[in-house]
This record gives C-alpha cells, sequence and structure tokens, in this order.
C-alpha cells in the first residue's frame, strides 16, 4: 500500500500551515507500487464534511519516477478556493488507487494569521505574597509565542506591572503580591 516518503521536506506530514493571505499549496512524495492516482479528494471540519472538486476547489499535480524511482511519485497539492478561517483545523482526506491497491492519507491544516486568545486562564495557586495562573495559547503557526502578563493591586498604585513569559502552556508566578489586596491580571500575546 502507498506511504508518505522519508524524504526530507517531501514527506507527506500531518499538519500543515497556510500564511492566511495566500494561497495554500506544497508537495510531497508517496512510496508504491504501481504509481498511484489521487482518485477523491474529501475534507471536514466540525464534523461536516464536503467532496474537495478537482480544478473547481482544489487541483493535484503528478509527477512520475521522482529520482528515477518507479515506486516514488510526486504530488503537488493546491487549494484552489479562498481559504479562510472556517477552514481552520480542516482535515484533508485523499484516496489513493491503483491496480493493486486503494488507500486513504489525511492532513489537517492551521492557519497562520493574527494571534487568537488565550484560553481557560485558572489560578492554580496563591500564597502569602504571589500568585501563580495558567493558561493555554491559541494555536501558534508553529512560531514561538510571547506574551505580556500584565498585574497590578488596586489597593496601590495603579500602573501596572509586566512580566514577558514566551511559552503557549505557562504557569508563572508573579511574586510581590501584598496580603489582603486585590490582583488583577491581562494576558496578551505580543
Amino acid at each position: 500500500p502507498p506511504s508518505s516518503s522519508a524524504i526530507p521536506d517531501l514527506a507527506l506530514e500531518p499538519e500543515y500551515v497556510w500564511e492566511m493571505s495566500k494561497s495554500f499549496s506544497f508537495s510531497f512524495v508517496i512510496k508504491a507500487f504501481p504509481e498511484p492516482e489521487v482518485v477523491r479528494v474529501i475534507s471536514m471540519v466540525n464534523d461536516i464534511s464536503r467532496t474537495e472538486e478537482k480544478n473547481k476547489d482544489v487541483t493535484i499535480t503528478k509527477s512520475s519516477k521522482y529520482d528515477g524511482k518507479d515506486y516514488l511519485t510526486k504530488f503537488t497539492f493546491t487549494v484552489i478556493r479562498t481559504l479562510d478561517m472556517n477552514d481552520k483545523d480542516r482535515t484533508f482526506k485523499m484516496t489513493f488507487e491503483s491496480s493493486k491497491f486503494k488507500r486513504d492519507l489525511q492532513f489537517i491544516i492551521r492557519p497562520r494569521g493574527p494571534p487568537q486568545p488565550v484560553t481557560n486562564i485558572t489560578t492554580v495557586d496563591i500564597t502569602h505574597n504571589s500568585v501563580k495562573i495558567f493558561w493555554f495559547a491559541a494555536f501558534n503557526g508553529r512560531e514561538q509565542q510571547y506574551f505580556n502578563v500584565e498585574y497590578r493591586h488596586f489597593t496601590e498604585s495603579p500602573k501596572p506591572k509586566t512580566i514577558k513569559v514566551k511559552t503557549a502552556t505557562q504557569i508563572g508566578k508573579y511574586p510581590n503580591i501584598s496580603s489582603n489586596s486585590f490582583f488583577a491580571a491581562d494576558l496578551s500575546k505580543f
């Protein structure tokens, strides 16, 4: 049965990121003999599936005998239709078929674009002079994320203090919080 090659930069990855303002296209090599065809592409997001029509929604070009080998076929997959945030986390399933086999291979796409808000901000520990908070960052587009954690005492100066952190899921300890004071924190990506 067909499988993704182990060729660097040409393996079929489980996940791809697309720039939201650009078209989405990538190439990959499939290891199979006899040479397969992509006979169908279906995509799904939020439990709703659709058939991706060739030459209307997607194009798939094929080059036989990649690197001179009969069992390697290079494909280029391009989405023609305009992708937007409704396509976030869309899974594409391609059906490969030849005279000897039929197999589905799939991948998911995620957008790289404006930062999304963090979720699940939770206080995990409070002591007499510190607080630890935890959060989940939105998808990072495979880039390192940095956050400003801005905090201030309601009972002290209105000027906030800022700590910069750089992990997607963070437990941060914010010291020097006096006892019997209110604490407010603002978490933003920069």
